[in-house]
């Protein structure tokens, strides 16, 4: 069973991107003030440390996770920039979003998300194992591995097709999934 720490935890960290051109597995911290879990949330982000007691009950966890979010469909990945000979890094890392959440739950290594905060800012997170991240449907991101060079990750999707990815740019603003997001998170961020 994963457990839920409500406490903040040096486990999970975010901060401003720095927009400097090194390699994207930097960690690009700017140095400003750290941004909490609480901010986070005001932009549908959710990043939860949650340890599985036993390496077996992460599996089961899982299950309850999909059926309480409803969805409908599991699988693992490994990402390595050794091993990316789908072409996956470079395709993550370009700015998008989803129609659905996208859920992930860090088995082994490390990986950095990016977000767009309410000023279209970046900012950015380390993911570690145990730590659980739902970005909400409509949100711009882009994912990438740290200097590490390795993650072992679970994704969660709404069924077998697995989720579709819009690209930031001309007309993606306009979409029903980014115009959700901003009417449910940019609304009440200016309330």
């Amino acid at each position: 069973m994963l457990s839920v720490d409500p406490q903040p935890t040096p486990v999970i960290q975010a901060w401003y991107h720095d927009l400097t051109s090194k390699p994207p597995t930097a960690p690009h911290n700017s140095g400003t003030a750290s941004v909490s879990t609480a901010y986070l949330l005001t932009l549908g982000v959710e990043l939860i440390h949650a340890p599985a007691r036993h390496p077996n009950t992460v599996d089961e966890a899982m299950d309850r996770l999909c059926v309480a979010r409803e969805y409908e469909h599991r699988d693992e990945l490994t990402l390595s920039n050794q091993g990316d000979t789908d072409g996956w890094l470079p395709r993550i890392y370009e700015e998008h979003c989803h129609p659905d959440d996208e859920i992930r739950y860090i088995l082994q290594g490390e990986a950095y998300m990016d977000v767009r905060d309410h000023h279209d800012r970046w900012i950015r997170f380390h993911l570690v194992p145990d730590v659980l991240l739902v970005v909400p449907a409509g949100l711009y991101h882009r994912f990438t591995l740290t200097e590490t060079n390795h993650v072992r990750l679970v994704r969660l999707f709404k069924n077998k097709s697995g989720w579709v990815s819009i690209v930031r740019g001309p007309g993606s603003d306009d979409t029903p999934c980014h115009q959700a997001w901003r009417s449910q998170f940019l609304t009440s961020a200016s309330a």
